[in-house]
């Protein structure tokens, strides 16, 4: 019943103008953007937006981890990438979204591959010194990087969590 529904607002919308459905990966549902009109009614500030291939598993992934986090903590704001980069600095790590609840920001990071050792330690610091916590959502190997980066308590503010159930595989 959701899936029907899902449909017919996106059907209804793209007839409006305001969204597109696109089949990007024969074997995955179609992604739905906001079109330039779409994008101007959502009133967040943002142009439309357009896919590219090879982001795709990280901007699902980050999606889900957002549904994840609004299903386990309901009270919890989530402030995206692209808000962020309206607020933050030039030059500034960006982290993929941030949670705020209780009073406190957390940096939410969505790790799909391995980094480099210096590559990872430089967010970690950045986002240590920033945030009240930084949250990594990771595939197994980018996880046991950090696992073992952890170890030596530097960042005391570091939590590791597993991806959404339907992302563990990537």
């Amino acid at each position: 019943r959701d899936d029907r529904s899902a449909r017919r607002v996106v059907q209804r919308l793209g007839e409006l103008g305001l969204v597109r459905a696109t089949r990007l990966f024969s074997d995955q549902p179609a992604w739905v953007f906001a079109t330039r009109a779409g994008a101007r009614a959502g009133a967040m500030g943002f142009g439309a937006w357009s896919p590219r291939p090879g982001l795709m598993a990280h901007v699902g992934a980050v999606n889900e981890v957002r549904l994840h986090v609004h299903a386990s903590a309901p009270g919890a704001t989530w402030i995206c990438e692209r808000a962020l980069a309206q607020i933050c600095d030039s030059g500034e790590h960006l982290p993929d979204g941030v949670v705020e609840i209780d009073g406190q920001r957390h940096a939410i990071e969505v790790e799909l591959t391995v980094k480099s050792r210096r590559r990872v330690v430089a967010i970690l610091d950045e986002l240590n010194a920033t945030y009240d916590a930084t949250v990594y959502f990771c595939a197994p190997a980018p996880r046991r990087q950090l696992e073992r980066l952890a170890q030596d308590g530097r960042w005391s503010s570091l939590v590791l969590r597993d991806l959404p159930a339907g992302r563990r595989s990537l």
